[in-house]
């Protein structure tokens, strides 16, 4: 995890019981990259997708959001 160094972003259900949450975290604190995010939607599972629509739509969003705010400004 500490050669991590490239931009990255991850989403993760505060309830998934497939990928542990604490897992997410831990790879969080321990990559070197500069450009990190780590948002944890409470009580959701493990398919943020699957989620209720507020869920889903908030994790959509928070993608969107973060591949927009590093593309160029005339790519916008």
């Amino acid at each position: 995890m500490e050669s991590i160094t490239w931009p990255f972003l991850l989403l993760h259900g505060s309830e998934d019981q497939i990928c542990s949450p604490e897992a997410s975290q831990e790879f969080y604190k321990k990559a070197r990259s500069n450009d990190k995010k780590l948002k944890l939607f409470p009580e959701a599972h493990h398919n943020l997708f699957l989620e209720i629509p507020e869920v889903r739509r908030e994790a959509l969003d928070d993608i969107t959001d973060w591949i927009k705010e590093r593309l160029p400004k005339e790519d916008i």
